[in-house]
């Protein structure tokens, strides 16, 4: 199909009824007092008018004089004189004869009837289109009875409701086709009434559709999401969607295909080491973080940290494993201001916008089925270094010898030892011989409790994951339908059970206008019993590494983990229940069940006004509630200690008190999450001239969270059935009965706090770009919060963006052939970051006081009137590039962050106010800086494909201004394990630094240094170190505890029906704190590494060793010597690493009329460190913790 567009304007008749229009809408402008809007609104409305101008032509005449033209040349005069666009078959008009006509001043229809006077063509017009039909005969109208023949006229349109020029359809099996015009028109005349129509375009996913009968049709393509072959891609904001030329942002989009290429249950966790600036942290202790995701580093010290979630358009405020990952068609990642500053004043560390697969009109039935199993080896506990058993016990030896803890064996609180002092005790005692305690002592050395923790509590872990996603639609309805059911079992036998089920629907009652319902269930239930994981079974208060569970014979053996064997045994004389504590049995009798259900309800409904003007409102409820219960049987330990240790004995057993009933505990707890969402938006786009692309959308939300903490309750003396339990008195104290003290017994119902956030917000987003060369965009949002301010300026929060786009590769000097695409782009903006924990407030709890018993309340927050938004300025620069072909494509981004008004501590005078001498306000600064690379090849292109990703990210950030003391000085790194934000103004937020190692001395001791001289004198170097900040000469930084470089490559190849994808990760730049032995901690914890063999032993050890000696606690600052150790630069070591993330591997099988594909696949995730550049051989991810074990994964997916 041919078509032109207008040049000519005139006032449409519909200009009063658009001027009585908008002045509604200037009321509710008004109404919500916000000056830009009202600029965007009136700006909106020009436009509007000025489109339907151009679109309305009336009265005109025409006057022609051709001779010997062409049918096409006719229709192109029609076009310049009257605006009109032709619609026709181009089969229609071939080989029509030429035209001679000379007409002046006549109508068009006059026109019209002298062109076609002698062809076998006639005519139509509606609206602005002139349909072009073959000349019915009563023969032809006969066979088109006898075939069903229909004319059919349709609007093509992309995922936002834009019109598509040029799409080709074409009539399936036929030599049929058009073309569409500028506002995505075709028609079709003399159709078979079951023909299928086939939909292709450039950069959009092709479509067929069977017509079924149906005259009238809209059509929605989808815009093809990026691959390694550089096609282009969409993206979605959460607000609307865009292309890369009408976003000046920076944005990466994950497809279906990358997200399926790896098989975690976790949506999130399938984005590891896919796109660039997004990174995982690891061994981090953040309490503001939940996911450890940061989107280009942090943006805050003390605030949130974790970027917004945002499902369908809406923020998600519930538990991120309730999506089901085979749902979901697409996540967008907001990375700078630019694109996230739409979603306001929590968009400061970035937004991750997840897409579910979606509903369509017209779209033919579609079923997807996927299943598969994953399985998770044990952990490899021998990955960990421990003390050796032998030397363990060698060091309870040397510890008893010199009498340590002795004295609890005296203790009223009866506090249990090791078997090896046990032993040792009784041979002290004579009440063992020394070759029989040597024998038994031995006999525990050769134990390794790893086996019996591998042996009886842990196993492999098996994860089962299905999904079906139905999908259909017709004319004026779509649909889908999507369940998934996942069934787990962990490594320590806890059970999770989630099903999904979501509904979509979409119905369009008349045309322009449509409603859109949709439903999102899930209902998930945990049990667990409490099986002991590594090292948590203390023995005499420790984790010994000699730990028995069973006897020769299989029996389980009974640990002394609160008390002394020999006092249990008799306390009571055997009036108390049975106070020993047996691991293999106990986990059995407890359990801890969590039950949630979640559920997500949207409506909205969109009206087409004009077809530069869609109008929608949408409402959308979410609701999450959980119930905990933990069931804690008579015979389990937990139970019977804490009936015992209630017990008053009296004078006879019948006149024993028993405070707590026998019989089971039952804790009961709850919480909700109930959240309403309401948006009303204006969207507009126009096209003219074929050169200028504008687009803008405006609206406001209203939005409530009500979190409510739920009550927590406790039943002794619990009995199932029948039911009944006991009734305990929690508000007195009694004497307990080991140690004497006074204790209320724990388990008092609470009634938990219940938060409610409300948000008014406001925003506008318009873009323009003119010739497909230059953009601009500017995006404006202003966010209200009952969290903040008490004065109306500091509840309301103005944010903004802007960013300008060049795509030099379509300017007429540009002529490197072999770099066909180049394009520049910057963007500025201000986003905000909130934390809804905070109130400018005063906050206060209840108390009971313990002598009087009268209820009290206390200040625990001061108030803070001027408590704000944090704000995080951002600035990006970019370019995206493609060789010929797209043999090479990618992109290269420069970006700055700089954060103000952040959370930080502020000097209090503490006389007004005792309990704490500081205050958070909104005084804390930092910046940050990176670089994304991403570059996508194409190596091979035959028989074998490959194709790789280079994915390349940098970045850094410090802080710039923080008040606390502390912050002046490296000293806080020394003693961090780099797991936590330390604020020290000019370091990154994460850094490691150490005590200046000098080596040790000839008796085995660490040496520091004082005034920069080697010392021993551990308080004066700690003292040096803390007092002289910047100048000091005895500490070193190290550098950041996060890498600094990090990113991943893809490779991908195919051969036939295989495909192969293999992902390699790296982190440069970045420091972690080895395991150390601490002879504190092993004294009084039991806990050791492998380094105590290499300690220092004789003279001259000091040259092959830095592990200290050991000596006893009454040497000289034992204490102090310890921590220097253990603190020194000696131990922080370089965490540079490459992983072999996943390897995924796939067989598809050809298409059949049966089914479109079946895929079976395989996967295997957690393959380990190919390089490490310590030369301990230590995991710098984990390097204190048990490892992830490998995952191996077979799954299929078929699809009809």
């Amino acid at each position: 199909m041919r078509f032109c567009f207008n040049t000519n304007y005139e006032c449409p008749n519909s200009f009063i009824k658009l001027i009585s229009m908008h002045t509604h809408l200037r009321k509710i402008v008004k109404l919500v007092q916000f000056g830009w809007l009202k600029i965007f609104s009136i700006t909106a409305f020009m436009l509007i008018v000025s489109s339907e101008a151009q679109a309305r032509i009336y009265n005109q005449t025409i006057s022609l004089k051709l001779k010997g033209a062409t049918i096409e040349e006719v229709f192109m005069e029609i076009r310049k004189q009257t605006g009109y666009d032709f619609l026709y078959r181009d089969d229609m008009i071939k080989d029509l004869p030429r035209i001679t006509i000379d007409v002046r001043n006549a109508t068009l229809n006059e026109v019209l009837d002298i062109c076609f006077k002698q062809l076998p063509i006639t005519y139509s017009i509606e609206g602005n289109n002139i349909i072009i039909k073959e000349k019915q005969t009563p023969q032809s109208n006969q066979e088109s009875e006898q075939r069903k023949v229909i004319d059919v006229k349709g609007r093509v349109v992309n995922e936002r409701g834009q019109p598509i020029a040029n799409v080709t359809i074409s009539v399936k099996g036929t030599s049929i086709s058009t073309t569409s015009n500028s506002d995505g028109e075709f028609w079709l005349a003399t159709l078979d009434s079951d023909a299928v129509l086939v939909f292709t375009h450039v950069g959009m996913e092709t479509f067929e559709l069977k017509v079924s009968g149906q005259t009238e049709l809209l059509i929605t393509l989808k815009t093809k999401i990026i691959s390694l072959d550089g096609v282009e891609i969409v993206a979605n904001t959460g607000y609307q969607l865009v292309k890369p030329n009408e976003i000046n942002g920076s944005v990466a989009v994950v497809g279906e295909k990358v997200i399926n290429q790896q098989t975690s249950p976790n949506i999130l966790d399938r984005l590891k080491n896919v796109t660039t600036g997004v990174f995982f942290k690891t061994n981090k202790i953040d309490p503001k973080s939940s996911t450890n995701i940061t989107v280009r580093g942090e943006s805050s010290i003390n605030g949130p940290l974790d970027p917004l979630i945002v499902l369908d358009n809406f923020i998600y405020e519930g538990d991120i494993n309730n999506i089901n990952p085979n749902d979901i068609e697409s996540i967008t990642i907001l990375r700078d201001a630019s694109a996230a500053s739409i979603w306001g004043a929590r968009a400061g560390n970035g937004v991750i916008v997840i897409t579910t697969k979606k509903a369509a009109l017209n779209k033919a039935l579609k079923i997807e089925l996927n299943a598969n199993v994953t399985i998770e080896q044990e952990p490899d506990l021998f990955s960990m270094s421990p003390i050796s058993t032998s030397d363990f016990i060698d060091v309870e030896e040397f510890l008893f010898n010199k009498g340590f803890k002795l004295t609890d064996t005296a203790s009223n609180a009866k506090v249990p030892l090791t078997p090896v002092y046990e032993i040792l005790l009784k041979r002290k005692y004579g009440l063992i011989s020394a070759e029989d305690s040597a024998r038994e002592i031995n006999a525990l050395k050769s134990i390794d409790s790893r086996h019996e923790y591998e042996k009886h509590f842990y196993q492999s872990a098996i994860t089962q994951q299905y999904s079906l996603n139905i999908s259909g639609g017709g004319g004026n309805y779509g649909w889908v339908i999507a369940g998934g059911f996942n069934k787990s079992v962990s490594n320590l036998k806890a059970q999770y059970d989630k099903i999904n089920l979501r509904i979509e629907n979409i119905f369009q009652p008349v045309k322009n206008f449509q409603i859109k319902l949709s439903a999102y269930y899930t209902s998930s239930k945990s049990f667990s019993n409490p099986v002991p994981s590594y090292n948590t079974i203390l023995d005499g208060n420790k984790p010994v590494p000699y730990l028995r569970l069973t006897d020769e014979n299989g029996n389980p053996l009974s640990v002394n983990t609160k008390y002394r064997g020999s006092y249990t045994d008799t306390a009571g004389g055997g009036r108390l229940m049975d106070w020993k504590y047996y691991p293999l049995e106990d986990y059995k009798h407890r359990w801890d069940k969590s039950m949630q259900q979640a559920m997500i309800g949207n409506i909205g409904i969109q009206y087409d006004l004009l077809k530069k003007v869609k109008l929608s409102l949408n409402y959308q409820y979410q609701k999450q509630s959980i119930n905990k219960e933990s069931h804690s049987g008579i015979q389990s330990f937990y139970t019977r200690d804490l009936i015992n240790r209630f017990t008053k004995l009296g004078s006879t057993p019948g006149t024993d008190t028993f405070r707590i009933p026998k019989g089971d505990i039952k804790e009961f707890g709850n919480s909700n999450i109930n959240s309403q969402n309401l948006r009303a938006q204006v969207n507009f786009s126009n096209t003219w001239n074929g050169k200028h692309a504008f687009s803008i959308i405006s609206g406001f939300e209203l939005r409530e969270v009500v979190s409510e903490g739920g009550n927590v309750s406790t039943l002794y003396g619990y009995i199932e059935e029948p039911l009944s339990y006991g009734v305990v008195d929690f508000l007195n104290s009694y004497r307990t009965f080991v140690t004497g003290a006074f204790e209320r017994i724990p388990g008092a119902p609470v009634a938990k706090a219940t938060t409610i956030s409300r948000f008014v917000s406001l925003y506008a987003n318009a873009s323009y770009v003119y010739d497909s060369r230059y953009s601009i965009s500017i995006s404006a949002r202003r966010d209200a919060s009952n969290s903040f301010g008490v004065s109306t300026n500091d509840k309301w929060n103005p944010l903004w963006s802007m960013g300008i786009g060049w795509e030099l590769s379509k300017e007429q000097f540009y002529n490197f052939d072999w770099l066909p695409m180049l394009r520049l782009r910057s963007s500025i903006g201000l986003s905000g970051n909130v934390d809804l924990s905070r109130t400018p407030l005063p906050i206060s709890n209840s108390f009971k006081n313990i002598t009087t018993n009268y209820p009290g309340r206390r200040i625990n927050t001061l108030n803070n009137p001027s408590l704000r938004w944090e704000k995080s300025r951002q600035l990006n620069v970019g370019i995206d590039f493609a060789l010929k072909n797209h043999v090479i494509a990618g992109s290269i981004e420069y970006y700055e962050k700089k954060g103000s008004d952040l959370y930080g501590e502020s000097p209090l005078d503490y006389t007004a106010w005792g309990r704490q001498n500081s205050l958070t306000k909104n005084v804390a600064e930092m910046e940050g800086r990176g670089i994304d690379i991403m570059v996508n090849t194409k190596n091979i292109q035959g028989l074998v494909k490959w194709n790789t990703r280079f994915l390349y990210s940098y970045n850094s950030n410090k802080t710039t201004k923080y008040y606390t003391p502390s912050a002046e000085s490296i000293f806080p790194f020394v003693s961090s394990s780099g797991g936590m934000i330390t604020p020290v103004i000019g370091k990154p937020l994460y850094s490691l630094a150490g005590f200046k190692w000098g080596g040790l001395n000839a008796s085995g001791d660490p040496q520091g240094y004082v005034d920069g001289q080697l010392s021993t004198d551990y308080q004066a170097i700690i003292n040096e170190a803390t007092n002289n900040k910047d100048n000091v000469s005895n500490i070193v930084f190290i550098g950041p505890a996060n890498p600094t470089h990090f990113g991943a490559v893809i490779n991908e190849i195919a051969f036939k029906n295989f495909s192969l994808s293999v992902n390699v990760s790296y982190k440069l730049g970045h420091y972690f704190r080895r395991p150390t032995l601490s002879y504190v901690t092993l004294f009084n914890s039991g806990i050791g590494t492998a380094d105590f063999a290499n300690r220092w032993k004789n003279p001259g050890d000091e040259l092959i060793t830095n592990v200290p000696a050991m000596v006893y606690t009454n040497y000289p600052q034992f204490n102090n010597r310890d921590a220097f150790y253990k603190f020194s630069e000696i131990n922080v070591l370089s965490a540079d690493h490459i992983r072999l993330e996943y390897i995924n591997l796939s067989y598809t099988l050809s298409r059949t009329k049966l089914y479109k594909y079946v895929e079976f696949y395989g996967n295997v995730a957690n393959l380990g460190i190919l390089w490490r550049s310590n030369n301990e051989g230590l995991d710098p991810d984990y390097p204190s913790t048990v490892k992830p074990s490998k995952q191996f994964t077979i799954g299929l997916r078929m699809g009809f």
